[in-house]
């Protein structure tokens, strides 16, 4: 059943939806292309694997306009962003259909049937009677569909009444503007957009009917442009099903052209694949994903799901043997997963590359992950000339450019991905994920070749005897590690069920089967009888790699527990979220291209800077003085400076009043005194000095006055104290409010100028005598001049009270840490002090502890335990002078030696020591490599062998160079790019001799040829080659200066050209006819010059011969000579 919903709110646009019921399923499909199946939210990737899965459906979409859905009952349906539908049944649905889609069975007069078998008289009707009874009508208002219709006439005109014969445009005019009023009615605020949007949809039916009428007029024309942004390209009738994505390109044809259709919009440009919202070379994508989940359990590249339990080490995936591309090996090394157990885990995972050695696995010393490079430990993120670690959520993730590869590993029985790009290295690879080559049947081959069913005979196969010096020696390895018999508990006690709680993973059970996860998990109960925590987390990971979040966790199922300052978060970014980054990963989260995972964040609203969370305000300073934003200072007593969210600051001065005040004859303007350092400060007028009055002297004015300057009878100036209006009296709000000691009460006295606060003595409002705690007599009243009377508890006489400071009453046995102690008596207080009750009292000594050793080299640690008094000393870390190392870091030598390290490491003894390593160069290059120092500068220690030749059967060819098969028929050339080695084989065709009589046959080289009597001409003499065909035609390997070729265009670079004669003579001693072959070979040469330039930008001069003369000559007699072997 198929429904189309409309939904129109009493305020705002109507929305549409498809709703699809099959299988009892219920799938829905919104206008902005969500989708519900049931009762969850899918995106199109989500419910492509869950159409894979349940094989009930299959859905594509296709640009951001549109979804295709096949259902596997026989229907199609094609739903765009508009709430346009199509609907396709097959032929055999005829009869066995209604809705207001008709009958489908041949009629055109009854397709307005009704459900109640009538014939509709009207399509109101019709409509109304597959509709629900609460429907309401919308109109158009009239004004809004005579503008609409004026739009719409533009149909009738060139270009689009092209279209005449494709569509009839009297339909469409209508349709146009049904569309154009539904469009204005949700509110758009660019009627073009309408308009132009409309008139797209008449083009796209036009060139899907009819693919020869031109078009590309039509924007122009009705002014409608299209843009898209880079480096997505407009494509005005994409006719696929769908764009080719990354995991698309083993398929042969996974998007086929779907036939009278256009799906208009923007595409990656020719020659690109789209992954999410990018568009990559195919060279680029990851592919070829082969995955460990939990502790052994591996899904190859071509998707087979296998458990392998040897703890050795196998391959994991390595090059063929024949491949001349740069090869590589990964190990994988199986192991306990405790000291003790019996189960094997993944322990590492080891990558070989050109001489090189990357290890990612787990600490000897707790379940820290480690890296190690060439042996070497590195903390991420590190990277070299060749290679790339960081920290990827709680995994290290390896990317290696030059082979295109990524390596994420997680940790023991936690898992690992391996991703290459099928582009380079389909059919290429085998190991225990299999070759990448679309095809599952031959993923169990194993070493010697053979394809079998049992796992383990393939995972043994793959065992490694001869280990890389990195892994060491595998003392005690057996090859399967036994399994107990298990009886698996009933479901409702079976702790591994949880994984098929509908609400705590249902959402995910659909896309991600669980099944195979929930084997493992109750494999792990048989073995351990433990928590089932990682299996879990191993699905949870595969539902986050289909974009999936899982809130799985809680207080009682696996709660995660991060270092402090960190919150736990259930789907974070695999990058870290830094000052440097926040604003990046929060517009556009796929900017991190690892994948998400459990990760321990910062708070909301925090982020990472140099190891520390902090606001996202205070990531950059708004001044040099270190102000941030939400912060407020004054640089000065008048000037208030504040910093805005932006990093904006903005300062505002006060201006002060004219600073002199206009006094009366015989006074002057004066600074009130304590108002100096103010940003205004204040001034009275005070009397000029005057020799018959007297001087004036400043009075302390009472509460609630202030000083004012009079005149006295005599003409002389005095100063007075004078109340202030009542409304510049001070608040005594807060003075009333204060808090006081007890029986002290605050009454406002009204005797002055203004209100003023009095403290007073209440005694009635004193506390009560306190009740004195067991050993003490009755609490005596004692002499004091505070309002309330002390008290004192008197203690026992001819005793000693003693509080415990050291030892606590439960440890004592005692009710309370309060001793009485008689005279004479001794004590210990807990394990460092020894007391003794005299008559002057109670008198305690301390035991002196060793103080903490001082060592320039090690930063230690005090450790007290509870029953000893002295605390001992442990190191914790290495230093050197200021910087301070932890266990297992690794630094440069101070010496600057970049092949010199030091490593902090915990040595037998269990104690921090500093070790110094010296790391040793394999200059040793094989045939056709030479070897590279590290760029002046680098802080890498040693260079690498770089190839300069390919080798073949012991043989050196340089690069562009061409040789031949002992027979002639195959030409190989030799081509290197950067590390990339590849010989190109060309064999000649032979012609077609089928016609050719036996007796006219001959061979010439590999191939056999027909001798047809022709009368020929030797036309045979020296021409120049195409100045653009000599570049890089010229090359050389140098002893000093590496490989060599010429860059720029050769002058009179000539080579023979032209036809000689073929015939045949009779011979007279054998009377016989025999053949004669003449080629066209150079007799005569000249020596030219040649600038090749070297790798290392030396220019070298070298003499090429070029032919002078040419002649035909008997075929076979070439002067070109072979390579020969070293």
């Amino acid at each position: 059943q198929i429904k189309l919903k409309k939904s129109c709110p009493y305020v705002g646009s109507c929305t549409k939806a498809l709703i699809i019921k099959q299988y009892n399923n219920t799938v829905q499909f919104n206008q902005n292309l969500s989708i519900f199946n049931n009762e969850y939210k899918y995106t199109v990737p989500q419910m492509e694997k869950i159409g894979l899965q349940s094989q009930q459906f299959a859905i594509k979409q296709v640009s951001n306009k549109f979804i295709i859905f096949a259902s596997m009952l026989g229907f199609n349906v094609v739903w765009d962003f508009q709430g346009n539908v199509k609907i396709s049944v097959d032929g055999g649905f005829q009869g066995q259909v209604n809705g207001l889609c008709g009958l489908f069975d041949g009629v055109k007069h009854n397709d307005k049937t009704t459900p109640d078998g009538n014939i509709a008289r009207t399509s109101v009707e019709f409509g109304d009677s597959w509709g629900s009874t609460e429907c309401e009508t919308k109109v158009c208002p009239v004004l809004m569909q005579n503008k609409a219709w004026e739009m719409c006439n533009v149909v009738k005109k060139e270009p689009i009444k092209q279209c005449e014969d494709a569509v009839n445009l009297n339909k469409f005019a209508s349709q146009c503007m049904e569309s154009i009023c539904t469009c204005m009615e949700a509110n758009v605020s660019n009627i073009e957009t309408c308009r132009c949007q409309a008139l797209l949809d008449i083009i796209t039916h036009c060139q899907a009917n009819n693919p020869e009428v031109d078009l590309n007029s039509w924007r122009v024309v009705n002014d409608c442009p299209v843009a898209c942004e880079s480096p997505l390209v407009y494509k005005g009738c994409y006719n696929r099903i769908c764009e080719i994505g990354c995991f698309d390109l083993l398929d042969d044809n996974p998007c086929p052209i779907s036939e009278g259709s256009c799906f208009p919009g923007c595409y990656c440009p020719d020659g690109y694949v789209r992954e999410g919202k990018r568009c990559l070379k195919p060279a680029d994508c990851r592919d070829c994903v082969c995955e460990g989940f939990g502790k052994t359990r591996y899904v190859t590249f071509d998707k087979v799901d296998f458990t392998f339990n040897g703890n050795c080490t196998y391959v994991l995936a390595k090059t063929l043997s024949k491949i001349h591309e740069p090869k590589f090996e990964i190990l994988i090394t199986h192991g306990p997963c405790e000291a003790d157990s019996k189960e094997a885990c993944v322990k590492s995972v080891t990558t070989i590359y050109a001489g090189h050695t990357v290890l990612l696995g787990k600490s000897s010393y707790g379940n820290k992950l480690v890296t190690l490079v060439d042996e070497k430990g590195v903390n991420p993120p590190f990277s070299n000339s060749w290679a790339n670690i960081t920290q990827a959520g709680l995994g290290v993730q390896l990317s290696i450019e030059d082979l295109r590869m990524d390596l994420l590993f997680y940790g023991i029985d936690l898992g690992f991905s391996l991703r290459l790009p099928s582009h380079l290295y389909h059919s290429k690879t085998e190991g225990l994920c299999g070759s990448c080559n679309g095809n599952h049947i031959d993923d169990l081959k194993t070493n010697e070749g053979e394809i079998v069913e049992d796992s383990d005979v393939f995972g043994r196969s793959w065992r490694v005897t001869e280990l890389p010096s990195i892994l060491g020696k595998e003392e005690h390895c057996s090859v399967t590690a036994s399994k107990n018999g298990c009886t698996i508990l009933p479901p409702n006690l079976d702790p591994c069920m949880k994984i098929m709680d509908k609400i705590i993973f249902g959402k995910c059970h659909d896309v991600v089967d669980p099944q195979p996860f929930l084997q493992i998990c109750q494999d792990t109960w048989c073995q351990l009888n433990s928590t089932q925590c990682r299996d879990f987390e191993s699905y949870a990971r595969e539902c986050e790699s289909v974009g999936i979040c899982l809130n799985w966790r809680s207080s009682e199922l696996c709660p995660y527990k991060c270092p402090e300052g960190l919150t736990h978060m259930p789907c974070g970014l695999g990058c870290p979220i830094t000052c440097d980054n926040y604003e990046l990963y929060k517009n556009d989260p796929s900017a991190c291209t690892y994948p998400r995972s459990d990760a321990c964040v910062c708070p909301h609203g925090e982020v990472l800077k140099n190891g520390s969370c902090i606001e996202q305000h205070r990531c950059q300073p708004c001044d040099p003085e270190g102000h941030y934003p939400g912060e407020e200072w004054k640089p000065d007593q008048c000037t208030t400076c504040s910093c805005s969210s932006g990093n904006s600051v903005q300062c505002q001065r006060t201006q002060c009043p004219d600073k002199t005040m206009v006094c009366q004859q015989g006074f002057k303007s004066i600074v009130v005194k304590g108002t100096e350092h103010e940003c205004c400060p204040q001034f009275i007028c005070a009397p000029e000095e005057h020799e018959e009055c007297p001087p004036l002297t400043p009075l302390e004015c009472g509460f609630g006055q202030i000083m004012k300057t009079v005149v006295t009878n005599n003409g002389c100036q005095e100063l007075i104290c004078q109340c202030v209006p009542v409304q510049d009296c001070p608040d005594i709000s807060v003075e009333v409010s204060k808090s006081r000691p007890p029986g002290m009460v605050a009454v406002i006295n009204h005797s002055y100028c203004c209100p003023k606060v009095d403290v007073v003595c209440k005694v009635e409002t004193c506390p009560p005598p306190p009740v004195c705690m067991e050993l003490f007599y009755e609490p005596i009243k004692q002499t004091a001049e505070l309002c309330c009377p002390l008290y004192k508890c008197e203690p026992p006489k001819d005793k000693c009270l003693y509080t415990s400071k050291y030892t606590s009453s439960e440890e004592s046995g005692a009710k309370s840490n309060q001793l009485a102690i008689n005279r004479g008596e001794k004590w210990q207080d807990g394990h460092c002090h020894f007391c003794e009750c005299l008559e002057s009292g109670v008198t305690c000594s301390a035991k002196q502890c060793p103080t903490a050793p001082s060592h320039n080299d090690y930063v230690y640690k005090e450790i007290q335990s509870l029953e000893e008094c002295c605390p001992d000393f442990v190191r914790t870390a290495c230093k050197v002078g200021d910087v301070i190392y932890k266990e297992g870091e690794v630094w440069l030598s101070a010496d600057g030696n970049s092949c010199k390290n030091m490593t902090c490491i915990l040595g037998p003894t269990k104690e921090l020591s500093i070790q110094e390593m010296v790391e040793s160069c394999h200059k040793e290059c094989p045939l056709g490599s030479v070897y590279k120092e590290p760029p002046v500068g680098s802080s890498q220690c040693c260079g690498e062998c770089m190839p300069v030749a390919c080798m073949v059967d012991g043989a050196a060819y340089p690069t562009d160079f061409v040789w031949y098969s002992e027979d002639n028929c195959t030409s190989y050339t030799c081509q290197i790019s950067g590390k990339q080695v590849q010989v190109i084989t060309f064999k000649e065709q032979c012609p077609d001799i089928s016609e050719c009589p036996d007796d006219k046959k001959y061979q010439e080289g590999c191939c056999y040829k027909c001798n047809f009597t022709t009368k020929a001409h030797s036309t045979c003499t020296p021409e120049s080659l195409p100045s653009n065909e000599t570049v890089h035609l010229i090359n050389s390997i140098h002893n000093v200066h590496g490989f060599c070729k010429n860059f720029e265009p050769i002058a009179d670079f000539t080579e023979c050209k032209g036809i000689c004669d073929s015939f045949t003579f009779y011979n007279q001693v054998s009377g016989l006819h025999d053949s004669k072959c003449l080629c066209c070979q150079a007799i005569q040469f000249n020596f030219i010059k040649v600038n090749l330039l070297c790798e290392d930008g030396f220019i070298l001069e070298k003499k090429v011969s070029v032919p002078s003369s040419c002649d035909c000559a008997e075929c076979g007699l070439s002067t070109q000579k072979r390579p020969t072997k070293s």
